[in-house]
């Protein structure tokens, strides 16, 4: 019987060049188990098997993009994030309303916005060799794409909306959960869930058409930028494996607050 690993040898043997070389790598080397096809459904990241090649993509760039709605179906109630809400999509307020309400779920598409297109690139020592996270997994950053003239090249990206949940490892929340906690209830950016679902709609909406000289902030797997009133939007940038061990990158809400007031300022409103 012919193990993983002979099958990853006499793929090496072909060429590589070849497109027949690559399909036939991503169908064949990675195991298509039930519980990977679980992982895959609930939202996990894949996990690998022993005997596992380290990367089925051999490259150190990716172009940051969200897969087709066919490749990602399936966000159920069973995922980190709770019930995918795909009635929501293209209704932000009504989304926010409903995830403050319920407290869990998540909306798919709840805003499509331009941004700079992003790639990450796998991160290397010295001697070359891929960093690693303590799952085995490569370590990546995000960057911005250029433009001749170094302005931003742009990309329309589909961004979700999800309550968020606190890491137990961490003790760290993401999402609308934590903009709840942290630019309501402790540092009064917003007065009400209203007031934030305002900040956010009126900032994402100066993204429906591409400003390639509008200023962003990378930072790790957040994107960042200023509205024209001072709001700060923080986006985060999720990466999974697909059921084919392929990147997925999703974009959603992570947090908003008012930077043009001061610690003093919030405290006295």
């Amino acid at each position: 019987m012919r193990t993983l690993t002979d099958i990853v040898l006499e793929q090496e043997r072909l060429e590589k060049s070849s497109h027949l070389y690559w399909d036939r790598k991503k169908v064949q080397v990675y195991k298509d188990t039930s519980e990977n096809r679980r992982l895959h459904r609930v939202g996990k990241p894949y996990t690998r098997g022993k005997g596992d090649p380290e990367e089925v993509e051999d490259r150190t760039e990716y172009s940051v993009r969200r897969p087709d709605e066919d490749t990602i179906r399936n966000i159920d109630s069973r995922s980190r994030f709770g019930q995918n809400h795909t009635e929501y999509k293209g209704a932000p307020r009504e989304a926010i309303e409903r995830l403050f309400r319920d407290k869990s779920g998540q909306i798919e598409a709840a805003f499509n916005v331009y941004l700079p297109t992003l790639v990450a690139k796998v991160s290397k020592d010295k001697q070359g060799r891929k960093k690693k996270n303590s799952d085995g997994t490569s370590i990546v950053k995000f960057d911005t794409v250029k433009n001749s003239d170094g302005t931003n090249k742009m990309t329309k990206y589909p961004v979700d909306l999800v309550w968020g949940y606190k890491d137990e490892e961490t003790g760290k929340d993401n999402g609308l959960l934590h903009a709840h906690r942290r630019h309501i209830v402790e540092q009064n950016d917003y007065a009400s869930p209203k007031e934030l679902a305002d900040a956010v709609i009126s900032a994402m909406s100066e993204l429906k058409k591409p400003d390639s000289r509008k200023k962003f902030t990378v930072s790790g797997d957040r994107v960042s930028f200023l509205d024209s009133k001072g709001n700060r939007i923080v986006l985060k940038i999720e990466v999974n494996r697909d059921a084919n061990n392929r990147r997925m990158f999703r974009l959603f809400l992570h947090t908003s607050y008012d930077e043009t007031r001061s610690m003093e300022q919030k405290e006295r409103r």
